[in-house]
């Protein structure tokens, strides 16, 4: 934890000298999206939840939440699948932000925002099958 926090300091350090905070964040944000589980199971990791309790600004949390997005890379799905895949990613993160809330506040709002946008992408997988029916 201490090396990750020293070493967001430095970062963040050096990108306002280059006037690059904005960007600095967003690829922080998107680094620490690759976080694995933490040791209760849930992620991101205990580490990166206090960091982003710390220090979390906008473009950290944008960059984060795209990079988490990205990594689920392609999907699949048949016809008139609808948004099943998407609801079933919205309820794992909303079960997550409601048992980190008391903790990790920043971190639980960042995961409903998550859950938010799959459940936005599920509703819109099932207009499509509705429209193409």
């Amino acid at each position: 934890m201490f090396f990750l926090r020293d070493w967001i300091i430095e970062a963040k350090k050096q990108f306002e000298k280059l006037d690059r905070v904005d960007i600095g964040d967003d690829q922080i944000g998107k680094l620490l999206s690759y976080s694995p589980k933490g040791k209760d199971g849930l992620w991101p990791h205990e580490s990166v939840r206090d960091i982003l309790e710390e220090f979390l600004t906008e473009n950290m949390k944008i960059g984060f939440q795209i990079g988490k997005q990205n990594q689920r890379g392609v999907t699949s799905r048949a016809f008139d699948d609808g948004g099943e895949q998407e609801y079933e990613l919205a309820q794992k993160y909303y079960d997550s932000a409601e048992k980190l809330v008391l903790s990790y506040q920043r971190t639980s709002k960042i995961l409903k925002d998550l859950g938010d946008n799959y459940h936005l992408q599920a509703k819109s997988e099932d207009e499509r099958v509705e429209i193409e029916r």
